[in-house]
C-alpha cells in the first residue's frame, strides 16, 4: 500500500508566492548588480590611472582632423582600458536573464576590440572581482526584502 500526503492549498499557494516572491527579489539584485559593474567600469575606464605610453592624436571622433594634437596617455596592461572614441565604453552593458544569470561585458559582438582586450587585460573580471562582495550583499539584500524580511 503507497501513502500519499498532499500539502494543502494553503500551503501550495504560499509556497508558489514564495518562489514567485524570491524570483523578483533575484531579478532586482541582479539588475541592482549589473549598474554598479556598468557605472564602475565606465568610471575607470574614464578617470581610472593610466601609466602607458604618451601620443598625440590628431583625428577626433568620426575621423574628423582636429585643429591641433590632442595628448593621449594609453593604458598598460595591468589597467583599465584607455578612452580614445568612446566606442568601448559606451558598449559595457549588462543583461538580467531570469533570475539565476545575468550576463556582463562589453561589445557588441561585432567588436574583436573588446574581445582582444579582456585577452589582455581581463578588465571586466577585474571589476567583478572589485565589488564581489557587494555584489553577494546586494543580492542577498533584494531578496530578503522581497521575501519580506528586514
Amino acid at each position: 500500500m503507497i501513502f500519499v500526503k498532499k500539502t494543502s492549498d494553503k500551503i501550495t499557494n504560499h509556497l508558489k508566492q514564495s518562489s514567485t516572491k524570491f524570483h523578483y527579489g533575484a531579478r532586482k539584485g541582479f539588475d541592482i548588480n549589473g549598474q554598479m559593474l556598468v557605472k564602475s567600469l565606465r568610471h575607470e575606464m574614464t578617470h581610472g590611472r593610466k601609466t602607458g605610453r604618451t601620443y598625440k592624436i590628431y583625428r577626433g571622433i568620426g575621423g574628423r582632423a582636429l585643429k591641433r594634437p590632442r595628448l593621449h596617455v594609453a593604458s598598460t596592461k595591468d589597467e583599465f582600458p584607455a578612452v580614445i572614441t568612446g566606442k568601448l565604453r559606451q558598449s559595457v552593458d549588462y543583461r538580467v536573464l531570469g533570475s539565476t544569470k545575468m550576463r556582463f561585458g562589453a561589445g557588441d559582438g561585432s567588436m574583436e576590440y573588446a574581445k582582444i582586450l579582456e585577452a589582455r587585460n581581463e578588465y571586466l573580471k577585474k571589476t567583478f572581482i572589485n565589488h564581489k562582495s557587494q555584489f553577494k550583499t546586494n543580492l542577498n539584500r533584494q531578496i530578503k526584502k522581497a521575501l519580506g524580511f528586514k
